[in-house]
């Protein structure tokens, strides 16, 4: 523990603590600030910040004209990234220049795919190198809305209904049938 005004030095850095400093070091853990601080720790200067905001939230912090990265299965120090954020806020999965707000890339299998799962109702968006697919699982309807209205529909049978007005069904079991409208 060290207290107020003493000198702590951390590799080859000597820092003077202030009164509200708290720095310890258990031989495994090395904890800065109390429990109910704004706490930060600068790395490189204000290259990169760690700390907690005293509002419930850890943070992860790039400093002026610096994004972050996320890196796993590596002991190489900046190496294998996994998921970078940008200093424009754009989010790259798979790719350290993501060019839209959510960009997603994936080199290394057939499909990548963006999933949303709510337990049984499953959606997926893929690219698999041939065509890009909407997929909606199990007995879901696939749905397309403008302003809050049913415009398009596919349900899990593969009837198509427009406008909710007209549905296709699968089969009719007819040949040559031809879809006709009156115009309005």
């Amino acid at each position: 523990n060290a207290t107020a005004n003493e000198l702590v030095t951390v590799g080859s850095t000597t820092t003077e603590l202030d009164a509200e400093s708290t720095l310890t070091f258990d031989g495994t853990d090395l904890q800065v600030g109390s429990a109910n601080s704004d706490t930060i720790v600068k790395v490189a200067g204000n290259r990169a910040m760690f700390g907690y905001d005293d509002g419930n939230f850890a943070i992860v912090q790039g400093g002026n004209t610096k994004g972050i990265k996320f890196n796993t299965n590596t002991d190489t120090f900046g190496g294998s990234p996994k998921m970078t954020i940008t200093t424009a806020g754009d989010v790259g999965i798979g790719t350290e220049s993501p060019s839209a707000n959510l960009h997603i890339y994936e080199a290394h299998t057939a499909v990548p795919e963006l999933r949303i799962d709510n337990n049984n109702h499953v959606m997926k968006l893929q690219a698999n190198g041939t065509a890009s697919v909407i997929d909606s699982t199990a007995t879901n309807t696939l749905i397309v809305r403008s302003s809050g209205t049913d415009r398009f529909k596919i349900s899990n049978s593969g009837a198509i209904t427009f406008n909710n007005a007209y549905t296709f069904p699968t089969s009719d079991g007819s040949n040559a049938q031809v879809l006709a409208t009156n115009g309005s």
